[in-house]
């Protein structure tokens, strides 16, 4: 966690700096003349030195635990402030009366210069760019230039005119003090312009202080030096105690760890008040831009003190060095202007490749708004902008009387086979093209639009008369007539249409859109390619199919589903041989439901294949308890019918075998009926599902043969044991002649194949005495039975039996055929019409 206050050992470090500065500043006010003044600078430099010298070598051993490379920096700087502290002691000798030699004495001052420069030069820097080197080096030269100029005016210059000192080597050392200082000069501002995020910023600040207060106080010196008015206990040794005890300062924050928060030295920054140590870094960048600006005025001002004083130096060459400093500047300027004509070209480029991006993204936003409300394909208003125009519609009509709008619901026919035959590429294209010939059908201020797949709706704005939307439903389909061209190909379509008109009266588009739909499905239900006008009698019939599907799907659950049988009878010997299952519905409020009206049902919602295996297991068990119940020779067969959805069941075959094993039942006895559909559409699989049900033994029949096809070659292709004759040939062979030799060649081709015949829907004595006539094996209808429930048939054989008994025990024939009028007076239990 980042602190916010300052380390314990920075403020002990802190306060005992503060301490011994301001001791020695009262020193020098209190104490009574300058040798005492003296002898207390002369013996308190070494100490404030020595312990300037322990902090460093601290700071060195702490920081080469964690970078060796910047401890050897912080080594240079400790023999630096080592030699100060060397320097220094030539006071305390002098004291003692043990003065050092002056060549050993300088020496100590001259060593310190390379050793300091060498350690600021070794301490961690980061990188800049070219342009910023460049910059960087032009404002160095101009500080140093200026800081040149005006130690040569003040200093160096009035020194060798003067020829003053005391003596050669006194003089060189003071000649050369300037030269190093400028070098610290330069060292400073390289460290400020390259200050690197490794480095801690609360020390270098502090030895940046340290040097820039020693080189302050060297410039007083050597400049009272000139003029001879230099004393040992002035207030000017005070610059050079507070540089020591900052030199100490750098060591103790030194060792101090830099901690990870935002900045370089995050606690420090918090201590000042800062969130950020890169704050304070920017402004001394920023203020460092404006530093060589000052120094020219400065250097200006300088020249214009200096040439009114009296003291014989030659002022050319330093308009000469002013002029240079200037050049240096204007040159600083003209990089500074290149770089600002740069990042104005950048600023400028950003701008254009941000307002091109804004366009582009606008552009996007308007393509979005777009695609949202309109069709990807056909760019047709899609169903969310159909419905806010059809709302609107609606408003406009309830806010002026009169005004009547129509609405049209399109769906293609048979769109499914072109997707399946030719890819949904092709389909696709079929779309568009059929969206471009809508478009053409609609008058100005009409809608029409796509709401998925193939569906179309059209919004017919201001129809004065229902004929207008009627007329249009009928050029729509006109237009349809025309093929559609696509890579080369003729493609015909039609479409069946829903109208509604007087959509005026609803309130809500989803009605309007329903109502549509409705009609559009009652037109397929006539045939297709066709419109129709919606009535609330097919919203009626909707309900009640709805309703019937969501019963449809929990009465088999419910028990609500049942079997009546009707009997079959060989009509040779008027004797019961099996009966057809035929499926009935109890329904808890409407009663009983004939299979025409939910068998369709059942099959489009998928509940075909569960009510279809119910029917075959119900009928097989029913079926073997009759066996056991009324055994006879040969034994009942029972007739179920089989829907196409059931045969293309991949497991039908195993529920038959799993049926009759879990019945014990004879496959001989179970009869599957198939219409004629089934049989033509049969693949190569369901030739071979046909051989292995006949190899088990169950007999194949037509159901309702010669309704659907005229083609009779398949017959002698498949297993087919037996021909259900339709009622409607039976129907009709009263009235015409040539439909009862129909029937009689259908009978006899059956023979000649080997198979056998049942007639279904046998009503009348005309009917069973010509079916006879023909040679039919097997009749069954309301003239023989209906269809009765399970209590009914049982009473029935019953009867049967009883009278059977009874002829036998008279000595009659065994085979005594069953009277008819026994069949006939059985009473129709159920008013159901047979299936």
């Amino acid at each position: 966690m980042v602190q916010t206050y300052w380390p314990k050992r920075l403020r002990y470090g802190l306060g005992l700096a503060g301490l011994i500065f301001l001791a020695n500043f009262f020193l020098l006010f209190l104490l009574p003349d300058r040798a005492s003044k003296t002898l207390w600078m002369n013996l308190g430099f070494p100490l404030w030195s020595f312990l300037a010298v322990l902090s460093l070598a601290y700071a060195t051993w702490r920081t080469q635990q964690r970078a060796r490379g910047h401890a050897v920096a912080w080594a240079l700087l400790a023999l630096a402030q080592m030699m100060s502290l060397a320097g220094n002691l030539n006071g305390l000798t002098i004291t003692l009366d043990y003065p050092l030699p002056t060549i050993i004495h300088y020496s100590f001052y001259l060593c310190f210069y390379p050793l300091m420069l060498s350690g600021l030069l070794l301490l961690p820097t980061r990188a800049i760019t070219r342009t910023n080197s460049w910059k960087t080096a032009l404002d160095i030269a101009i500080v140093l230039l200026s800081a040149a100029l005006v130690l040569w005016s003040y200093w160096l210059g009035p020194l060798i005119v003067r020829h003053g000192g005391e003596g050669s080597i006194a003089q060189f050392i003071v000649l050369t003090a300037p030269v190093g200082d400028l070098v610290l000069i330069w060292a400073i501002f390289l460290r400020f312009y390259r200050q690197s995020n490794e480095q801690n910023a609360l020390a270098l600040s502090f030895l940046l202080l340290a040097i820039g207060t020693a080189i302050i106080s060297d410039f007083n010196f050597g400049y009272q030096f000139v003029l001879g008015q230099y004393i040992s206990g002035s207030w000017l040794d005070l610059g050079w105690v507070l540089s020591s005890l900052c030199f100490g300062l750098a060591g103790i924050a030194q060792t101090i760890p830099m901690q990870s928060g935002n900045g370089s030295h995050a606690w420090v920054m918090n201590a000042v008040g800062l969130t950020q140590a890169g704050q304070l870094r920017a402004g001394v960048q920023a203020w460092l831009g404006y530093l060589p600006y000052g120094w020219v005025i400065a250097v200006y001002l300088m020249l214009a003190q200096v040439s009114s004083r009296d003291d014989q130096l030659e002022d050319s060459w330093l308009m000469l060095a002013a002029g240079l400093i200037s050049g240096l500047v204007l040159l600083r300027q003209m990089i500074t202007l290149h770089e600002n004509n740069q990042l104005l070209a950048q600023v400028q480029q950003q701008t254009n490749e941000l307002h091109n991006e804004v366009q582009e993204r606008k552009k996007a936003e308007a393509q979005l708004a777009h695609d949202a409300l309109h069709d990807a394909l056909t760019g047709l208003p899609n169903r969310v902008l159909f419905t806010d125009r059809l709302r609107q519609a609606i408003a406009m009509a309830a806010r002026h009387q009169g005004r009547r709008f129509a609405v049209l619901f399109l769906d293609l026919d048979h769109f499914k086979v072109v997707n399946d035959s030719l890819g949904h590429a092709m389909g696709d294209q079929l779309l568009i093209a059929l969206a471009e010939r809508l478009q053409l059908c609609l008058r100005s201020g009409d809608t029409v639009a796509r709401l998925g797949g193939d569906e179309f709706v059209f919004l017919i704005e201001d129809t004065r008369f229902k004929q207008d939307a009627t007329a249009l439903a009928a050029q729509i389909l006109v237009a349809l007539q025309q093929p559609f061209t696509l890579q080369g190909q003729l493609f015909f379509v039609t479409a069946s249409i829903g109208v509604v008109v007087d959509a005026e009266r609803y309130e809500q588009p989803n009605d309007i859109l329903r109502d549509a739909d409705i009609a559009m499905y009652q037109a397929k239900s006539q045939g297709k390619a066709r419109w129709v006008l919606f009535s609330a009698m097919m919203r009626e019939q909707a309900q009640t199919r709805l309703a019937l599907e969501s019963d449809l799907r929990y009465a088999l659950e419910r028990q609500e589903l049942e079997l009546h049988y009707q009997p079959i009878v060989a009509l040779q010997s008027d004797r019961i041989t099996g009966f057809e299952a035929l499926l009935r519905w109890r329904h808890p409020v409407r009663g009983m439901i004939a299979p025409s009206e939910f068998i369709p049902i059942a099959e489009e919602i998928g509940l075909m294949l569960s009510i279809g295996h119910w029917v075959l297991e119900e009928a097989c068990q029913q079926l073997r308890a009759w066996h056991r119940q009324f055994p006879q020779q040969p034994p009942l067969t029972m007739s179920v019918n089989i829907s196409g959805l059931q045969f293309a069941d991949p497991g039908f075959v195993e529920q038959i075998i799993e049926t009759l094993t879990t019945a014990d039942l004879d496959p001989a006895t179970l009869r599957l009926e198939l219409t004629e559909s089934v049989w033509l559409n049969s693949t190569p699989a369901a030739i071979t599902l046909f051989q292995q049900l006949n190899k088990m033994g169950i007999q194949l029949h037509i159901d309702d043969f010669g309704t659907g096809y005229s083609s009779l070659a398949y017959l002698q292709y498949f297993p087919i044991r037996m021909l259900k004759i339709d009622r409607t040939f039976l129907n009709k062979m009263s009235e015409d002649n040539n439909n009862q030799d129909l029937v009689r060649a259908v009978i006899a081709m059956a023979h000649d194949l080997g198979m056998e015949t049942v007639a279904e829907g046998v009503e009348t004595v005309d009917q069973l005495n010509q079916l006879k006539q023909f040679g039919c094996n097997y009749g069954q209808g309301y003239l023989l039975s209906r269809p009765i429930d399970r209590v009914s048939i049982e009473q029935l054989l019953d009867k049967i039996q009883l009278e059977q008994a009874h002829t036998a025990h008279n000595g009659l024939p065994e085979a005594l055929p069953i009277p008819m009028q026994r069949l006939h007076q059985q009473p129709p239990l159920v008013s159901v019409a047979g299936a």
